[in-house]
């Protein structure tokens, strides 16, 4: 069986064996942020787009998602393999949403809304939903940022101590 894969974290890996194309799409750390709620959107978004290409089989787990085409399907494969490919690299810099950032950082919704109030955790943005005749706008958080902070839970552990400090715990 021959794989084809980019060096780093690539998330895509290509591999043939003598009568099947074999897509994987693994939902790595980088990209869930370990929320499990964005690991399940990309999941349905990467099937989605997996099931274009009308496998043999589609199988999804916690680790992601394969796809087996039979052979005369190598340009369908790799028109999904560029849009995979491109997904991957929007959800690199896409912002996010406030659920996901409580969840990938382990804090409570007050923490997160205090935080943003007082500039602590910056907003990149705005996004919306209708409920009925109103708009209800939410923030959004850089993903730059929530990263960081993922990879230095002391700066939370320090934010926290601080409010405790100042009576807001």
């Amino acid at each position: 069986m021959k794989v084809a894969r980019s060096p780093g974290r690539d998330p895509i890996e290509l591999s043939t064996s003598p009568d099947r194309l074999i897509l994987t799409f693994r939902l790595t750390k980088s990209l869930t942020l370990g929320s499990q709620q964005r690991a399940n959107q990309i999941s349905s978004r990467a099937a989605a787009m997996l099931k274009r290409g009308r496998p043999l089989t589609l199988v999804a787990d916690s680790d992601g998602i394969v796809g087996h085409f039979e052979v005369d399907k190598a340009e369908a494969v790799r028109k999904i393999t560029a849009r995979l490919r491109t997904y991957a690299t929007t959800l690199a810099t896409a912002p996010l949403h406030p659920k996901i950032v409580e969840e990938a950082l382990g804090i409570t919704a007050l923490e997160r809304s205090r935080w943003t109030k007082d500039g602590r955790l910056p907003r990149t943005g705005a996004g919306s939903f209708g409920l009925g005749k109103r708009a209800i706008f939410f923030p959004l958080y850089p993903i730059d940022m929530v990263r960081k902070l993922i990879e230095r839970p002391d700066i939370i552990e320090v934010w926290r101590l601080s409010d405790r400090q100042e009576g807001r715990s």
